[in-house]
């Protein structure tokens, strides 16, 4: 009853808008001489950006972020900082399928970890 009222104004309802969005992403790219289909990789998102200064850039601010959240860890054992890592690694584990970063349910989850651990500080025995 919704779904047609929608559907005259150019809305399209949810499983066609994913249908449309996997078609988007599934096409290939150029670099250089070569082309590349760029829905599996995390780079897809950087190289649409800002092309090979969006790669470094993005490539550079992520392992910036990698590299506070590894020694907050090493620094300080706390609930937090565990469970940032346990992101972290799956962030890095699962960038060569998709870009997790860029998804509302990580994003949630990274929310939720703040939100959880704000009023006091958890710290693991060694």
């Amino acid at each position: 009853m919704i779904k047609f009222p929608l559907n005259v104004m150019g809305f399209t309802s949810s499983g066609t808008a994913q249908i449309e969005i996997g078609n988007i992403l599934s096409k290939f790219i150029k670099i250089g001489d070569y082309y590349y289909n760029a829905m599996p990789t995390m780079y897809y998102y950087f190289w649409t950006d800002l092309k090979m200064p969006g790669v470094v850039l993005y490539s550079y601010l992520f392992g910036r972020i990698s590299t506070v959240i590894y020694y907050r860890l090493h620094k300080k054992n706390t609930l937090r900082n565990n469970a940032l890592y346990l992101m972290l690694v799956l962030v890095v584990f699962s960038s060569s399928m998709q870009w997790l970063p860029f998804k509302t349910p990580f994003v949630m989850a990274i929310v939720y970890i703040y939100l959880i651990t704000m009023r006091k500080k958890v710290l693991i025995a060694k």
